[in-house]
């Protein structure tokens, strides 16, 4: 069923009326659904921003994965021959 799309203020959103209007004729249990489906909806949605930002945050701030196995030992050789101190 298409609406005109005509917004009001509700707890500091824009929310379309035709949807609020929809949602405030439904049963209270049909309305908890369209709530709890809501609620999924944004755990969903935070779940993926929470992993683009740990896929960002790996890529700026990750490990080093290198072929060859070194100590620390001879990390700490290294760099005492090229003139650095730890």
């Amino acid at each position: 069923m298409k609406h005109p799309i005509f917004l009001v203020q509700r707890s500091n959103t824009m929310i379309p009326n035709a949807v609020l209007q929809d949602f405030e004729t439904l049963p209270l249990d049909a309305q908890q659904q369209v709530i709890d489906f809501i609620d999924f909806i944004k755990a969903r949605y935070q779940a993926r921003v929470t992993k683009q930002s740990q896929s960002t945050l790996e890529s700026s701030f990750g490990s080093i994965k290198v072929k060859k196995k070194v100590t620390l030992e001879q990390m700490d050789e290294t760099i005492r021959q090229r003139g650095a101190t730890l």
